[in-house]
Formats: C-alpha cells, sequence, structure tokens
C-alpha cells in the first residue's frame, strides 16, 4: 500500500441528520482511506444509531455478556 490510511472529518456535526452530499462525501472518504477520525463529537446512543444507518443496515446487537 503507497497510500496513507486515515482521513480526518472536520466541519460536521454529526449527532445532527446530514444531507445527502455529506453522508456521500463521508462514505466516499471512508472507503478511500478506510479510518476516519472525527474528533470532539458527542453522540448518544440513538445519535450513533442514526449516523450508522447512514452507511448500511446494522447487525443486531448479539448477547450482552456483560449483564
Amino acid at each position: 500500500m503507497d497510500a496513507p490510511i486515515g482521513a480526518e472529518v472536520r466541519g460536521i456535526d454529526l449527532s445532527r441528520p446530514l444531507v445527502e452530499a455529506d453522508v456521500s462525501a463521508i462514505n466516499d472518504a471512508w472507503r478511500k482511506r478506510l479510518v476516519l477520525l472525527a474528533r470532539g463529537q458527542r453522540l448518544s446512543d440513538p445519535q450513533l444509531l442514526t449516523f450508522s444507518r447512514y452507511f448500511g443496515e446494522l447487525d443486531p446487537p448479539g448477547p450482552n455478556p456483560y449483564v
């Protein structure tokens, strides 16, 4: 591999609904760089699930060994 891995996402609040252009840009960066860093984001569990669903279907949770 001759390309650096990783990119930083800036100037967007991931806790808020995203427009299609932002989702597309994030998805393109993710596919190209494999790892994305978004500093200073504070997402609740529901906000994290909403953000994650922009990029595909989520797997159902498995058994929690800590409960």
